[in-house]
């Protein structure tokens, strides 16, 4: 019973440490959004005119965590940029480019998959820059590019199971971003609805190329979840010698204990009871003449009873 309630709260233990680091993934990628926003809006003014595209390269590589920063003019081409943008003739009637210049939307976040951007999935976290008034800045839209794989918590170092692997899904169940795939499996919708409370999703299922694990799941941002992945611990786990060490090792000890008294009764008395059962029967037979000499070294209580029957 000892060993069964230290493996229930080893477990539980473990679903504890990949909630609450769920969680802090969350409060760190909310604050590192919000810095993008008051960083844009800080850029705003000064990304027009010559060297805006040194400037905007100093900023991504003193910061870290950005892809490019990029302004856009009005018609959607790239005007100044930290690194390369790719034209797109249509970039001026996707929805949040469009929101932006016409001021239904202060600021917008999405998620951009296909590539133009960077090799892997990327946030577009972007606000407008400049004012429509007459004789005002150029009006424009201002982008951060952040890579979903910056927005991933690290599992090195940290309070986290061992085994523990993290990915960045989007609203769909596709993984964006991981530390390891295998550790994964397709993330059903069900699971992403229920992690929609602020306190997350916690599911244990097998389906993962390593076997049954625990996801924890967390709304990050918008659209995107975080999921921390954990081997289940089973008996057979890497962790098995946790809770059978506290029934192993009392059986052993108990074992070892019980070898040693049958021993003991073996070489203290059995012996000597044996050794005169057979004196016994030779007297019993008239032969009167043979002594228990080999008794002398039995322990006291044998030797006198051996004396006894001499």
């Amino acid at each position: 019973v000892q060993s069964a309630l230290s493996f229930r709260r080893e477990a539980a233990e473990q679903r504890r440490e990949l909630q609450g680091a769920a969680q802090r993934s969350v409060a760190r990628a909310t604050s590192r959004m919000e810095a993008s926003g008051v960083l844009l809006e800080t850029l705003a003014p000064a990304v027009i005119g010559l060297n805006c595209a040194s400037r905007l390269h100093d900023i991504t590589q003193r910061l870290g965590g950005y892809a490019n920063l990029i302004r856009f003019e009005a018609t959607g081409r790239g005007s100044c940029a930290a690194a390369g943008v790719p034209a797109d003739p249509q970039r001026r009637y996707q929805a949040w480019f469009a929101d932006l210049l016409n001021g239904n939307a202060k600021e917008t976040t999405v998620v951009d998959t296909s590539g133009t951007f960077a090799r892997e999935p990327v946030l577009l976290a972007s606000v407008r820059a400049g004012s429509p008034a007459a004789g005002g800045e150029p009006l424009g839209v201002l982008t951060a590019v952040i890579p979903v794989s910056s927005l991933r918590p690290e599992t090195e170092g940290r309070a986290l199971p061992i085994g523990s692997e993290v990915a960045v899904v989007s609203s769909k169940g596709a993984i964006l971003s991981a530390s390891q795939a295998k550790a994964f499996r397709t993330i059903p919708k069900a699971w992403l609805d229920k992690a929609r409370n602020p306190e997350g999703a916690l599911i244990t299922a097998g389906g993962a190329a390593d076997g049954e694990r625990i996801y924890s799941i967390a709304p990050l941002y918008g659209d995107l979840f975080v999921v921390l992945s954990a081997p289940s611990k089973g008996i057979l786990s890497s962790s098995w010698l946790d809770p059978l060490s506290g029934l192993v090792f009392p059986l052993l000890a108990f074992s070892v204990a019980l070898l040693a008294v049958f021993w003991a009764a073996d070489q203290s008395v059995v012996r000597w009871i044996l050794y005169l059962q057979r004196i016994a029967d030779i007297y019993a037979r008239g032969r009167f003449t043979v002594r228990p000499l080999q008794a002398e070294a039995a322990p006291p209580e044998i030797r006198q009873l051996a004396e006894t029957l001499d």
